[in-house]
């Protein structure tokens, strides 16, 4: 497999599970971690996971705080659903808006009788505003999902850094140009608790985020031409950042669109594969008709063809941000010394190939 130097002009490219990625964030005011992690241990009578979308029709039959068979303490929270078939439940829980750093790690404790359900954050970019709603951008990070039926099992958020850079330059390109993240923070944690068709039983307790620091307000304002010119006669509290508004879908690859979308650089730095100069590490699915998104959900970042691509697999794989392994496209002809073939043009709609495939050889 070589690396695609074939076209002679830049890769079009969207770089989603990078490994070594690094964010630079400049604020003025950072506040000291806190003591020790933020915990909710789901011991008081109400409960406080509220609806946050879903794709699907489905009714929640029983929510509360119940006694007895808890992680910790005396209770959980516990919610049932009865779903049709679709891809996602959320519910949200706040959590202390706390700047993004390596120590940043939330987590908590899940018991249900389906497996699959999976814990999101949602990062809040104050200095990204989206011109269609004049309202922050949010993007929402994915973390481990629940796999040991009818046991509790903690479920995680690991390197919170790494995971936004990935959001990060998804929206590079969709705003075609290079996204200001000074700011960030973590908000609000998100499940999804659809275990699949029928009902699904979940009880969750220990919600907890170690390495808190608060968001303080930055010294630096946005750009101008970023900048909500509502944004100082409101209050921050009805400022609400895009994805959860109504029964809005995390944006994993941030549903924007750009006019100008910008060019990435993808190369091998010896056996290091690098996209835009940092190391990127390709999570491959030998690709056999599955669907896309469902591709995607799955953790895959790229899949491999063993024959080009139709042009319908590559706007839909362009749309998800998913890369491409493929071998290029041929043109076949027949004459008198036999069939040969030969590149055919490789186009715009190639863009989203990181490597062409050409050959076991």
């Amino acid at each position: 497999m070589e690396a695609r130097p074939i076209p002679d002009r830049p890769p079009l490219v969207t770089a989603l599970f990078a490994l070594g990625g690094i964010i630079a964030w400049a604020a003025a005011v950072y506040a000291a971690p806190a003591d020790g992690p933020w915990h909710e241990g789901f011991e008081g009578p109400n409960a406080t996971w509220r609806p946050a979308g879903a794709d699907l029709e489905y009714r929640v039959e029983v929510q509360g705080r119940y006694r007895g068979g808890a992680h910790t303490g005396q209770s959980s929270e516990q919610i049932r659903v009865i779903a049709a078939n679709g891809s996602y439940i959320y519910f949200s829980h706040p959590v202390p808006p706390s700047r993004i750093t390596s120590e940043l790690a939330p987590s908590v404790w899940l018991k249900a009788d389906r497996p699959g359900l999976q814990i999101l954050g949602r990062i809040v970019l104050p200095n990204l505003i989206d011109p269609r709603t004049r309202q922050p951008v949010a993007v929402y990070v994915r973390g481990t999902s629940y796999a040991q039926v009818g046991i509790w099992e903690q479920l995680r958020i690991e390197n919170v850094p790494r995971e936004l850079q990935h959001q990060v330059w998804v929206l590079n390109r969709q705003f075609a140009r290079e996204v200001d993240t000074r700011g960030a923070y973590m908000d609000r944690i998100w499940l999804n608790v659809y275990g699949g068709p029928g009902t699904t039983n979940v009880a969750i307790d220990d919600l907890e985020v170690s390495g808190v620091v608060e968001a303080g307000q930055q010294s630096e304002s946005p750009d101008p031409e970023r900048r909500n010119p509502d944004s100082a006669s409101r209050d921050p509290q009805d400022r609400e950042p895009i994805g959860e508004r109504g029964a809005a879908r995390p944006i994993w690859n941030a549903g924007l669109t750009s006019a100008s979308p910008l060019l990435h650089e993808v190369k091998l730095d010896g056996s290091v594969l690098l996209v835009d100069g940092h190391p990127f590490f390709p999570r491959i699915l030998r690709y056999q008709g599955e669907p896309l998104d469902l591709v995607l959900k799955s953790g895959f970042n790229a899949i491999r063809l063993i024959q080009p691509p139709p042009p319908e697999l590559l706007t839909d794989a362009e749309r998800l941000g998913l890369w491409i392994i493929c071998p290029p496209p041929v043109w076949a002809s027949s004459s008198a010394a036999g069939n040969q073939t030969r590149l055919a043009p490789i186009g715009s709609a190639y863009d989203i190939v990181l490597a062409w495939h050409l050959g076991e050889g």
